[in-house]
């Protein structure tokens, strides 16, 4: 499954999301799908991007833990009202 995300965060106005964004996809390259999915969530507290919680989702899932990873799809869907 692929990442989404990597141009917001090439020229990101904050360095600190990006360094834990950074983090995220290098720990997701060598497969540490867990240590990935809770730096894509750091790197969302601050800057809020939808594509950071589709990546800790992948994560999650990744990782083997499914049920996270579908409260993180849930949170990423835009609220319809009925």
């Amino acid at each position: 499954m692929a990442l989404v995300g990597g141009t917001a965060f090439a020229q990101s106005s904050d360095p600190e999301a990006k360094q834990h964004y950074d983090q995220a996809t290098a720990a997701y390259g060598l497969g540490r799908y867990a240590e990935a999915a809770a730096e894509f969530e750091r790197a969302y507290e601050l800057k809020p991007q939808p594509a950071l919680l589709f990546n800790a989702a992948q994560a999650h899932r990744e990782a083997g833990n499914r049920e996270r990873a579908l409260v993180r799809c849930a949170e990423r869907r835009p609220a319809v009202d009925g």
